[in-house]
This record gives structure tokens, sequence and C-alpha cells, in this order.
């Protein structure tokens, strides 16, 4: 049997234990005008570190209703009084009075799960007012204030679910004489409706220490990510000939080009991208795929001139083929063949062998190394493939025939 042994194994594992603590501390981000936004868990609420619950601000374009940010509430724990809430206080409110609420909203799960608050008491379920699931819709409702708990406007996410609400306004109904006739409306209460009083328009910082390793149609590009506390990703682009096309993205610090052509050179840019989805400006590497100097094929063995995948009595064989792309002339192997004896060493020899640069047909060279096997059993065979230019370096893992 022929099988592959590795040289080198990893001495140990290291374990990564990561305490997610995702609901035990406010999820909720500090959104201009909405200061009083919460997120809650009922006392006593089993695995509350699974889940995500809180308010923030969103510029996905694919999401946005109007402008570049628009509010998000979720609650994805399915829980009773598992809630989060965008809420301010609109002191201005008298109880009384009419006043007009117009925006977008789009509730993309069950509807019963959104409602509009005043402190702890339900003004609406948005299920109510919107016309449709899972797209925005315009939202004009008209309610009279009476004297509610407290004067916090909230849109509560609960029980499991996220909405999002965009372009908000709230203004008093200013009716004629005859209390019937409507006039006009009076000034904005809500502070900052429309969600962009908070956006981050500051790139994250660019990509440091970045390095190639030019490899066979293919290029392994390594670097540092920023500290930034808001960096997501990085974005790779090919940008060769003044053109963009997107490579992929990740979160690492290496990324593997492959099905490049040798020798040819690319330009790639690295992009780093934050939450905001704001891009740096990039940094950008030349790299250029090129032949493994030299590429080796798989070990074949033989006994008595069959080739075999089984030690047996008789003498054993061992080929490789090599192809030297770029090392110089006069570029050698030695190919090292050991017999053991119920892992005790029996017999060792060994043969050197000048493998030339390889003609325009990429033709191979053949190395061998023989020895003798003799009646018995407890036999074993193990091939090391050395390159003499380099130091002894071994060229693969070694290979191992019972």
């Amino acid at each position: 049997m022929k099988k592959i042994i590795k040289l080198s194994a990893l001495a140990a594992a290291l374990l990564l234990i990561f305490t997610n603590a995702a609901l035990a501390a406010n999820n909720t981000v500090s959104i201009s005008g909405w200061g009083a936004s919460f997120w809650a868990a009922p006392d006593g609420s089993p695995e509350l570190s699974s889940g995500k619950t809180g308010v923030e601000i969103i510029m996905d374009p694919d999401i946005v209703a109007e402008g570049q940010a628009a509010l998000h509430v979720f609650a994805e724990r399915d829980m009773d009084n598992l809630n989060a809430q965008a809420a301010q206080n609109i002191s201005a409110l008298e109880a009384g009075k009419t006043y007009r609420l117009t925006g977008k909203f789009n509730a993309p799960r069950t509807s019963w799960r959104f409602r509009l608050m005043f402190g702890n008491q339900e003004l609406v379920q948005i299920g109510n007012i919107v016309e449709e699931l899972n797209t925005w819709c315009d939202v004009d409702y008209t309610f009279q204030y009476v004297e509610f708990t407290s004067k916090e406007f909230r849109i509560q996410a609960c029980g499991g679910g996220d909405i999002y609400a965009d372009a908000l306004s709230l203004k008093e109904v200013l009716y004629d004489a005859d209390g019937e006739t409507i006039i006009g409306y009076g000034e904005e209460l809500l502070a900052n409706g429309d969600f962009e009083d908070d956006l981050d328009l500051t790139p994250p910082g660019e990509i440091t220490e970045l390095q190639a390793r030019n490899m066979d149609s293919q290029v392994e590009l390594t670097w540092t990510n920023p500290y930034d506390r808001d960096f997501v990703k990085t974005e790779l682009y090919d940008v060769t000939d003044g053109g963009k096309t997107l490579l992929g993205s990740t979160a690492d610090e290496t990324f593997l080009i492959t099905g490049l052509e040798n020798d040819a050179v690319y330009t790639i840019l690295i992009q780093t991208v934050d939450g905001w989805n704001n891009h740096s400006e990039g940094v950008l590497i030349e790299v250029q795929p090129i032949p493994d100097p030299v590429k080796t094929e798989a070990p074949v063995f033989y006994i008595n001139g069959t080739e075999t995948e089984s030690l047996a009595p008789g003498t054993l064989k061992a080929a490789v083929s090599f192809k030297n792309n770029s090392m110089p002339e006069d570029y050698s192997v030695e190919l090292i063949l050991v017999l053991l004896k119920d892992g005790a060493l029996a017999d060792i020899n060994s043969a050197y062998t000048i493998v030339p640069q390889s003609d325009a047909n990429g033709a191979y060279t053949e190395a061998a190394v023989e020895l003798e096997v003799p009646d018995g059993t407890g036999y074993t065979a193990v091939l090391y493939i050395w390159d003499s230019m380099t130091g002894m370096e071994s060229l693969i893992d070694c290979v191992e025939i019972e």
C-alpha cells in the first residue's frame, strides 16, 4: 500500500471558545434625536446569548428607501416581551391635539410584532397602516394625542422580527375655526426623521504590510487589516488595463487569486469597507504569476519492472518525473530510498539526477533509484525526494510503500 506521510505536523491545536454575550449588553447605537432608544428582555429570560436585538442605522442602498440612511429596529430572538425600540421624547405634544405621522415603513415579517407606541401604551400596529409586508410602504397616519404614560414616541419590534423606517415626519394638524377644515401643518416635531444626521462618511483605514506570493497560475496576497471599529471586510479588484472587476471579498488577511495567466502582469486594487459601506481609496499591487520552478509528478513504484502499490520481494524501483521551468541547467535532485525491517533500517540507496531546463514542449526528466527487497515480512520502503540546489529541502512529502 502506498501512502503519503507528512514531514511536519501541527504539534498542538488551538481551541478558541467565544462566549457570545450579544444580548448581555445594550446593542443599541447612539442615534441623533433618538436618545431614548433601547432594547429590553424580560427578567430571567433564558438563552439570551443567541440572536440579535437592537436599533441601528443602515446605509445599504438595496434597503434604504430615501437618501443614504434608514432606521433598523430588530429583535430576532422569538420570546415574549423581548423587544427593541427606537424612541425619542417629543415634549411639544399636547393632549387633545391631532398629529400627522408620514413616512415609509418596511415590515419584512409578521405584522403584529411591530407597533407604534407612546410610553407603554400602543398607538397602532404597523401592520394596520401599511398596505403590504416585505416592501416599502408610504404611511400617512393621523391620531389624537391623549395623556399617555409618557411623551416618548416609540417604534417597537417585539417577540422576534425586524422593521425598517425612513423619511419620518410628525407634525401637528392645524384646523380652521370650525375645527374640521385642515388649513395646514405645524413645525416638524421629530428630530432626525430621515436618520441621516449620524452618517459616517469617513472611509476606513487602509490595509498595511501587503505582500504577494507569485505562484503557478495563481497569486496569494497577505496583509494586515486596519484597526478600525467599523471595519467589515476588504474587497479585491482586478484593475488591469483600466477595468475594475471584483475578484472577491474577505474579512481575513489573506486571499488566493486563481486562474491567472503565467508571466502576465496584473494590477490588483484592495479596498477596505466599513459598516456604512464606505470604501477606502485602496492599495495597489502588481503581481505576476510564474510557473513553478520545478514541477514534480507523483512517484511511481515498480517491482521487477512491474508497476505496483504494494511491496514485494525483488528489485524495488522508485521513479519520479520532474520538469525544470526556471532552475539552472545543472539543477539536480536526489532520490533517497530507505528500506525498513520492523521499523529499523535495513537498507538505503540514493541517486542524483540532473534535470535540465525543459524544452518548448515542456518535457519531463525521470529520476529513479533502486534497491533489493529480501524475502520475508515486516518490510516498509520510504522514498524521500530532495532538492540539492536549495540546501536539501524536501520537494514533496515522503512516500511510503508497504
